[in-house]
């Protein structure tokens, strides 16, 4: 694990972490807080630097970066969408920095971060950030434009909690313009907001089912779904199957997810007004989904729009658990919960994954 590598990422967290507190210190004080302010618009701004000045940082980048060099001529230039096949043009017309594409694209998705966070979630920022840049940082690095849709989709479930159909009708049809694919989360608007499961038998017992019958319908599954997988333009990833955690770490993670699953009805009550269902309903879908889709990567991409809300229910359990800390259950399940996310952060920088490190910039690729 080299110094450069962990420099990086930690000091983005607490640059993040820090100013995050600053913007939840100034809204309590009545402040009206927006992303022109400079508790949002610093970070937002450090932020698309580090990620945006990356050098083969990520799997995907030696990919975006041959689409960038070679612009309209590149066979998979026709397949991505309007804004990226416009962004690419641009950077080849005006003789741009191939950086520039990566620094916007990276400004887009933090930027609609912050805009996720409206006043009635602006309290948990400062647990979201963390959180989110040490679960998300390697798919974020990867998967560029359907990570942007993503983001852009988180933002837009705020138009789900203060019923404005058409707003997330708009907001959606934006997001798919940098990943066709987020189409599919139309139909969500219409039954995230209220509680679907209210057995904590069945909560349980669904995941547990899920687990279970995913060596067995795997197969089924994708043979089914081949035609549409095709018919979608993600034939090119059939064949590319991702590697799914092993070992003590897929063991970690269900653990946790398993804490989540008994701290929901607390966390219901104790949020309710702040959206927690919309966010919760969407994970829990990407829970049950997680097992049969993480196998193959054209799949467990679909996936993202529903469990990479983990790291804000994440943070709604750290929240919950440290304002009810004088209760010595909550507290142990405080600690045991935010080492596990920060030991998987540095394990995963150890060893590499998703590419996530080493981390160089763009100076350094004469080291690279």
């Amino acid at each position: 694990m080299d110094f450069q590598t962990c420099f990086v990422y930690f000091s983005l967290i607490l640059c993040m972490l820090l100013f995050a507190k600053r913007s939840v210190s100034l809204a309590k004080t009545g402040k009206h807080i927006t992303v022109t302010n400079y508790t949002f618009f610093i970070p937002i701004l450090v932020f698309s630097l580090v990620i945006g000045l990356r050098y083969m940082v990520g799997i995907d980048y030696e990919r975006y970066l041959m689409l960038i060099e070679d612009g309209a001529s590149d066979f998979y230039f026709q397949s991505i969408e309007p804004v990226y096949q416009y962004l690419i043009l641009f950077i080849e017309k005006h003789s741009l920095h191939f950086s520039f594409f990566f620094i916007l694209s990276a400004f887009i998705q933090i930027f609609f971060f912050y805009k996720a966070f409206d006043r009635p979630l602006l309290f948990l920022l400062p647990w979201a950030i963390p959180l989110f840049i040490m679960t998300e940082i390697g798919s974020l690095e990867n998967g560029v434009r359907h990570f942007t849709a993503l983001l852009i989709f988180f933002y837009s479930l705020k138009h789900i909690k203060n019923q404005k159909l058409v707003y997330y009708i708009i907001t959606v049809l934006l997001a798919s313009l940098f990943h066709k694919s987020v189409l599919i989360c139309f139909p969500l608007y219409f039954f995230t907001g209220r509680e679907i499961i209210k057995s904590v038998y069945l909560r349980f017992g669904l995941v547990l089912f899920f687990l279970l019958a995913s060596s067995f319908l795997r197969g089924q599954l994708l043979s089914i779904s081949a035609q549409l997988i095709v018919v979608l333009g993600y034939g090119n990833y059939l064949d590319a199957d991702k590697l799914v955690e092993t070992g003590l770490g897929i063991y970690v993670i269900w653990i946790v997810n398993f804490i989540l699953i008994g701290f929901y009805p607390k966390l219901k009550d104790t949020y309710h007004k702040n959206g927690f269902l919309i966010y919760w309903n969407i994970f829990y879908i990407g829970l049950l989904l997680k097992p049969l889709l993480d196998y193959i990567q054209v799949f467990s991409r679909m996936n993202w729009y529903f469990y990479k809300f983990r790291f804000l229910i994440i943070a709604f359990l750290l929240h919950y658990l440290f304002h009810h800390r004088k209760n010595p259950v909550n507290m142990f399940f405080f600690v045991f919960v935010l080492l596990i996310m920060i030991v998987l952060f540095i394990y995963n920088i150890i060893i590499g994954s998703e590419q996530m490190s080493p981390f160089y910039f763009i100076w350094d690729q004469v080291f690279y």
